[in-house]
């Protein structure tokens, strides 16, 4: 480490996702702690410093390697002591672009209509984007990116579907589905990542939720029979979102594997 050089100036000079050089840095700064300023708040600048210049230190490990010959393990605490908390602070900002590009592709995804013979159900590609919600974000933040969604037609915006009336017509039961649909696909994706099979298996699942929460609506709510709740609301559908299951599973496997091919870690904690 230069004498008299900055935090900023050592983060300047970490190349691009150096996880290891920065738990380098954090471990020299803990051997040779600057006159005057406590240790603890050092280590934490750096972080931060490296979380604003763009190098991805979310999976830093949460105990930096410890030289046997250090008196003091202020470094080999710092992960539990400091680095969480900010890596927790930084994940709640970053998540939100996620909530909204989400939200958004939700609301592209029902200007899509597409209608078809004997249902007033027209075909959108919402359950895509449900899908998307729930394998890329965490549990809260894929109900949350519905829920603004939900809020943004509620209040005027043109998100629903052309022609729809919304949560008050007979395809809301699908609406106030995705709520639910996307929060339990990430839920059973789990926060790892996840196998193909797992992630068809968590996007059925989400799907079965959708179709469940929308027929039931139009039987209870709009007084249809059971059985024609389930023939135009359900049945015209089911070859088309089992094949947004297959191609949202295999697009997630895609990008992770050309992400791996490519050097990178793909992430295996959601935003």
């Amino acid at each position: 480490m230069i004498v008299g050089e900055s935090h900023h100036q050592m983060i300047g000079r970490l190349p691009s996702r150096s996880i290891d050089s920065l738990q380098a840095v954090v471990v020299k700064e803990s051997q040779n702690p600057p006159a005057g300023d406590r240790r603890e708040v050092r280590i934490t600048r750096l972080i931060i410093s490296a979380k604003m210049r763009g190098h991805d230190v979310e999976h830093i490990s949460s105990s930096p390697p410890c030289p046997k010959d250090m008196g003091h393990p202020p470094a080999c605490l710092a992960g539990s002591a400091l680095v969480a908390p900010v890596a927790a602070r930084s994940a709640l900002l970053a998540g939100w672009p996620g909530v909204l590009s989400c939200s958004a592709l939700l609301a592209l995804g029902a200007q899509v209509r597409i209608p078809l013979p004997g249902t007033d159900v027209p075909l959108t590609l919402q359950s895509l984007a449900v899908l998307t919600a729930g394998f890329a974000l965490s549990p809260p933040r894929a109900a949350a990116a519905m829920l603004l969604y939900l809020s943004c037609g509620a209040a005027g915006l043109p998100v629903f579907t052309p022609g729809s009336a919304g949560v008050l017509g007979s395809t809301g039961g699908y609406l106030v589905g995705f709520v639910a649909a996307a929060w339990l696909v990430s839920l059973l994706k789990g926060g790892g990542e996840g196998s193909f099979i797992r992630l068809v298996l968590a996007g059925t699942a989400g799907t079965a939720v959708v179709f469940a929460s929308g027929v039931a609506w139009r039987a209870i709510g709009f007084s249809l029979d059971p059985f024609l709740a389930i023939a135009t609301g359900f049945v015209p559908f089911v070859v088309k979102d089992g094949v947004q299951v297959l191609l949202a599973a295999t697009l997630v496997v895609s990008l992770r594997d050309r992400h791996h091919a490519l050097g990178g870690c793909f992430p295996s904690r959601r935003l």
